[in-house]
Protein backbone atom coordinates (compact mmCIF):
# COMPACT_ATOMS: atom_id res chain seq x y z
CA UNK A 1 0.00 0.00 0.00
CA UNK A 2 1.41 3.56 -0.83
CA UNK A 3 1.08 6.48 0.99
CA UNK A 4 -0.01 9.61 -0.56
CA UNK A 5 -0.71 13.22 -0.04
CA UNK A 6 -3.79 14.78 -1.43
CA UNK A 7 -4.59 18.63 -1.55
CA UNK A 8 -8.08 19.78 -1.56
CA UNK A 9 -9.16 23.83 -2.67
CA UNK A 10 -11.99 24.76 -3.78
CA UNK A 11 -13.97 28.16 -5.63
CA UNK A 12 -17.72 29.31 -6.31
CA UNK A 13 -20.31 28.64 -4.31
CA UNK A 14 -23.40 25.77 -4.60
CA UNK A 15 -26.39 28.62 -4.02
CA UNK A 16 -27.54 29.81 -7.19
CA UNK A 17 -25.25 33.28 -8.03
CA UNK A 18 -25.43 34.59 -11.46
CA UNK A 19 -21.97 36.01 -10.92
CA UNK A 20 -20.37 32.43 -10.19
CA UNK A 21 -22.22 29.89 -12.46
CA UNK A 22 -19.42 27.23 -11.97
CA UNK A 23 -18.32 25.53 -8.50
CA UNK A 24 -15.32 23.47 -8.22
CA UNK A 25 -13.10 21.51 -6.52
CA UNK A 26 -9.14 20.98 -7.29
CA UNK A 27 -7.26 18.14 -5.78
CA UNK A 28 -3.37 17.63 -6.27
CA UNK A 29 -2.02 14.67 -5.39
CA UNK A 30 1.59 13.26 -4.50
CA UNK A 31 3.68 11.01 -3.37
CA UNK A 32 6.64 12.57 -1.74
CA UNK A 33 6.64 16.55 -0.85
CA UNK A 34 10.60 17.38 -0.70
CA UNK A 35 11.70 18.65 -3.83
CA UNK A 36 8.58 20.11 -4.98
CA UNK A 37 8.02 22.32 -1.87
CA UNK A 38 11.69 23.09 -1.86
CA UNK A 39 10.93 24.80 -5.55
CA UNK A 40 7.75 26.21 -4.16
CA UNK A 41 9.05 27.38 -1.23
CA UNK A 42 12.31 29.30 -3.54
CA UNK A 43 9.49 30.78 -5.66
CA UNK A 44 7.21 31.98 -3.14
CA UNK A 45 10.48 34.00 -1.24
CA UNK A 46 11.38 35.74 -4.72
CA UNK A 47 7.49 36.94 -4.28
CA UNK A 48 8.03 37.96 -0.72
CA UNK A 49 11.49 39.94 -1.15
CA UNK A 50 10.31 41.34 -4.89
CA UNK A 51 6.43 42.04 -3.94
CA UNK A 52 5.06 41.59 -0.58
CA UNK A 53 6.34 40.40 2.66
CA UNK A 54 2.85 38.27 3.04
CA UNK A 55 2.52 37.23 -0.78
CA UNK A 56 0.25 34.01 -0.97
CA UNK A 57 -0.15 32.54 -4.56
CA UNK A 58 -3.77 32.94 -5.73
CA UNK A 59 -5.66 32.96 -8.64
CA UNK A 60 -7.65 36.18 -7.99
CA UNK A 61 -4.74 37.79 -7.25
CA UNK A 62 -3.24 37.58 -10.51
CA UNK A 63 -2.03 40.63 -12.35
CA UNK A 64 0.87 42.20 -14.16
CA UNK A 65 3.22 43.18 -11.75
CA UNK A 66 3.10 39.70 -10.30
CA UNK A 67 1.83 37.57 -13.41
CA UNK A 68 5.72 36.48 -14.15
CA UNK A 69 5.25 34.25 -10.85
CA UNK A 70 2.36 32.56 -11.96
CA UNK A 71 3.87 31.62 -15.01
CA UNK A 72 6.85 29.85 -13.24
CA UNK A 73 4.29 28.60 -11.05
CA UNK A 74 2.24 26.92 -14.11
CA UNK A 75 5.68 25.75 -15.47
CA UNK A 76 7.00 24.12 -12.19
CA UNK A 77 4.24 21.99 -12.20
CA UNK A 78 4.93 20.05 -15.29
CA UNK A 79 8.81 19.86 -14.35
CA UNK A 80 7.12 17.38 -11.88
CA UNK A 81 5.98 14.35 -13.43
CA UNK A 82 4.73 12.14 -10.41
CA UNK A 83 2.11 15.14 -10.05
CA UNK A 84 -1.42 14.38 -10.24
CA UNK A 85 -4.18 17.29 -10.50
CA UNK A 86 -7.94 16.34 -11.15
CA UNK A 87 -10.31 19.54 -11.49
CA UNK A 88 -14.26 18.93 -10.39
CA UNK A 89 -16.33 21.26 -12.50
CA UNK A 90 -20.11 21.99 -11.77
CA UNK A 91 -21.86 23.81 -13.82
CA UNK A 92 -24.80 25.32 -12.09
CA UNK A 93 -26.67 26.72 -15.16
CA UNK A 94 -26.86 23.08 -16.33
CA UNK A 95 -30.68 22.29 -16.85
CA UNK A 96 -30.77 19.41 -14.36
CA UNK A 97 -28.79 21.13 -11.67
CA UNK A 98 -31.20 20.91 -8.77
CA UNK A 99 -29.13 20.93 -5.38
CA UNK A 100 -31.82 21.20 -3.43
CA UNK A 101 -33.50 17.85 -4.62
CA UNK A 102 -30.74 16.24 -3.03
CA UNK A 103 -29.20 17.46 -0.33
CA UNK A 104 -30.31 19.55 2.45
CA UNK A 105 -27.83 22.03 2.45
CA UNK A 106 -25.13 23.69 0.16
CA UNK A 107 -22.55 22.42 2.88
CA UNK A 108 -23.89 18.31 2.48
CA UNK A 109 -23.67 19.38 -0.98
CA UNK A 110 -19.80 20.30 -0.41
CA UNK A 111 -18.94 17.36 1.62
CA UNK A 112 -20.46 14.99 -0.79
CA UNK A 113 -18.81 16.70 -3.88
CA UNK A 114 -15.61 16.21 -2.09
CA UNK A 115 -15.83 12.83 -0.83
CA UNK A 116 -16.92 11.58 -4.63
CA UNK A 117 -13.85 13.55 -6.55
CA UNK A 118 -11.04 11.87 -3.73
CA UNK A 119 -12.56 8.51 -3.98
CA UNK A 120 -12.46 8.61 -7.53
CA UNK A 121 -8.80 9.66 -7.54
CA UNK A 122 -7.53 7.49 -4.98
CA UNK A 123 -6.03 4.08 -6.28
CA UNK A 124 -6.50 0.75 -5.08
CA UNK A 125 -2.72 0.55 -3.90
CA UNK A 126 -3.17 4.06 -2.18
CA UNK A 127 -3.97 5.59 0.52
CA UNK A 128 -4.14 9.25 1.46
CA UNK A 129 -3.66 12.17 4.12
CA UNK A 130 -5.80 14.57 2.85
CA UNK A 131 -5.22 18.39 3.40
CA UNK A 132 -7.81 20.92 2.70
CA UNK A 133 -8.05 24.54 2.66
CA UNK A 134 -10.03 25.93 5.32
CA UNK A 135 -14.00 26.05 5.07
CA UNK A 136 -16.26 27.21 8.27
CA UNK A 137 -18.76 24.70 9.48
CA UNK A 138 -22.14 26.02 9.20
CA UNK A 139 -23.29 26.24 13.04
CA UNK A 140 -26.55 24.84 11.59
CA UNK A 141 -25.24 21.99 10.68
CA UNK A 142 -24.17 18.41 12.78
CA UNK A 143 -21.67 17.80 9.73
CA UNK A 144 -17.45 18.37 10.30
CA UNK A 145 -15.37 17.91 6.65
CA UNK A 146 -12.90 15.94 8.54
CA UNK A 147 -15.28 13.71 9.89
CA UNK A 148 -17.53 12.84 6.87
CA UNK A 149 -14.40 12.81 4.07
CA UNK A 150 -12.53 10.49 6.36
CA UNK A 151 -15.28 8.07 6.47
CA UNK A 152 -15.23 7.22 2.29
CA UNK A 153 -14.50 3.43 1.56
CA UNK A 154 -13.79 1.77 -1.70
CA UNK A 155 -15.67 0.34 -4.38
CA UNK A 156 -15.74 -3.17 -3.49
CA UNK A 157 -18.35 -6.15 -4.85
CA UNK A 158 -20.66 -7.40 -1.97
CA UNK A 159 -20.05 -9.96 -0.26
CA UNK A 160 -16.06 -9.27 0.11
CA UNK A 161 -14.05 -8.31 3.03
CA UNK A 162 -13.77 -4.46 3.87
CA UNK A 163 -10.51 -2.96 2.33
CA UNK A 164 -8.06 -0.92 3.77
CA UNK A 165 -10.20 2.85 4.07
CA UNK A 166 -8.67 5.22 1.10
CA UNK A 167 -8.12 7.76 3.37
CA UNK A 168 -6.51 7.63 6.88
CA UNK A 169 -6.71 11.17 8.24
CA UNK A 170 -7.86 14.39 6.89
CA UNK A 171 -7.29 18.11 8.05
CA UNK A 172 -8.32 21.16 7.02
CA UNK A 173 -5.99 24.55 7.48
CA UNK A 174 -5.71 28.38 6.36
CA UNK A 175 -4.71 28.34 2.43
CA UNK A 176 -1.38 30.52 3.47
CA UNK A 177 0.31 27.50 5.49
CA UNK A 178 0.13 25.82 2.59
CA UNK A 179 2.34 25.97 -0.62
CA UNK A 180 0.62 22.77 -2.12
CA UNK A 181 -2.73 24.42 -1.54
CA UNK A 182 -1.98 27.38 -3.15
CA UNK A 183 -1.15 25.25 -5.93
CA UNK A 184 -4.13 23.94 -6.31
CA UNK A 185 -6.31 26.98 -5.80
CA UNK A 186 -4.16 28.42 -8.97
CA UNK A 187 -4.64 25.11 -11.14
CA UNK A 188 -8.09 25.00 -10.11
CA UNK A 189 -8.52 28.97 -11.07
CA UNK A 190 -7.39 28.69 -14.24
CA UNK A 191 -9.45 26.09 -15.22
CA UNK A 192 -12.88 27.87 -13.87
CA UNK A 193 -11.87 30.82 -15.55
CA UNK A 194 -11.70 29.56 -18.98
CA UNK A 195 -14.82 28.47 -18.43
CA UNK A 196 -15.92 31.88 -17.26
CA UNK A 197 -14.62 33.56 -20.42
CA UNK A 198 -16.64 31.12 -22.87
CA UNK A 199 -19.64 31.32 -20.47
CA UNK A 200 -19.05 35.53 -21.09
CA UNK A 201 -19.30 35.89 -17.43
CA UNK A 202 -16.14 38.45 -17.09
CA UNK A 203 -14.40 40.40 -19.39
CA UNK A 204 -10.93 39.14 -20.55
CA UNK A 205 -8.00 40.02 -17.78
CA UNK A 206 -4.65 40.38 -19.84
CA UNK A 207 -2.53 38.97 -17.27
CA UNK A 208 -4.64 36.44 -16.28
CA UNK A 209 -5.57 34.99 -19.88
CA UNK A 210 -1.36 35.08 -20.25
CA UNK A 211 -1.36 32.33 -17.52
CA UNK A 212 -3.94 30.66 -18.82
CA UNK A 213 -2.66 30.64 -22.18
CA UNK A 214 0.49 29.21 -20.62
CA UNK A 215 -1.43 26.36 -18.83
CA UNK A 216 -3.10 25.40 -22.22
CA UNK A 217 0.19 25.27 -24.00
CA UNK A 218 1.61 22.86 -21.63
CA UNK A 219 -1.33 20.33 -22.56
CA UNK A 220 -1.69 21.41 -25.90
CA UNK A 221 -5.49 21.75 -25.44
CA UNK A 222 -7.24 24.93 -26.39
CA UNK A 223 -10.65 24.32 -24.27
CA UNK A 224 -10.50 23.02 -20.42
CA UNK A 225 -14.18 23.91 -19.59
CA UNK A 226 -14.80 20.26 -20.33
CA UNK A 227 -13.76 16.94 -19.35
CA UNK A 228 -10.37 16.19 -19.96
CA UNK A 229 -7.15 13.68 -18.86
CA UNK A 230 -3.69 14.58 -20.18
CA UNK A 231 -1.83 11.84 -19.11
CA UNK A 232 1.41 13.52 -19.27
CA UNK A 233 3.32 13.19 -17.21
CA UNK A 234 2.44 14.60 -14.85
CA UNK A 235 -1.49 14.01 -14.68
CA UNK A 236 -4.08 16.86 -15.66
CA UNK A 237 -7.65 16.30 -15.84
CA UNK A 238 -11.04 18.12 -15.91
CA UNK A 239 -14.15 16.21 -14.69
CA UNK A 240 -17.44 18.40 -15.88
CA UNK A 241 -19.78 16.58 -13.07
CA UNK A 242 -23.14 16.03 -14.42
CA UNK A 243 -24.75 14.48 -11.87
CA UNK A 244 -28.30 15.31 -12.76
CA UNK A 245 -28.01 14.89 -16.30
Amino acid sequence: MKNVWIFVDETGVLTRDPAQPFFALGALKLEKTATLYRELDVLAARARSGIDPRFEFKFNRINNTNRHLYVDLVDLFFEFPALYFKAFLVDKQHPGFDLESYFRSSWEAQISYAKILLRHIIAENEQAAVLADYLTKPKASTLFFEEEVAKISRYAPSGTPPATPPIFNVCMLESDASLFVQLVDVLLGLVVYDCKLKRGVHPPNAAKLSVLNVLKRHLGRQDLCRTLDVGGPPYFGVWEFKPFS
